[in-house]
Parts: structure tokens; C-alpha cells; sequence
């Protein structure tokens, strides 16, 4: 296996991860706090 690591992301890919997940805000931030 191949491991990578994954750099910080966009407010618009947060975003549209909370639309996908159906979460609210803070839960998402939570979530993705590294890679904010």
C-alpha cells in the first residue's frame, strides 16, 4: 500500500463536502481540522 499525505483544502471543497455529508458547519470543521 501506498500511503500520501493530503495538503490543506479550499473553503469550496469544504463546502461542498458538508452538502455531500449533510453536515452543519462546526461537525465538518471538525472532521477536516488538519486539513483546513
Amino acid at each position: 500500500a501506498k500511503y500520501f499525505a493530503v495538503g490543506p483544502i479550499s473553503d469550496e471543497q469544504t463546502k461542498d463536502y458538508m452538502h455531500r455529508r449533510e453536515m452543519d458547519t462546526q461537525l465538518a470543521k471538525k472532521f477536516l481540522a488538519k486539513n483546513i
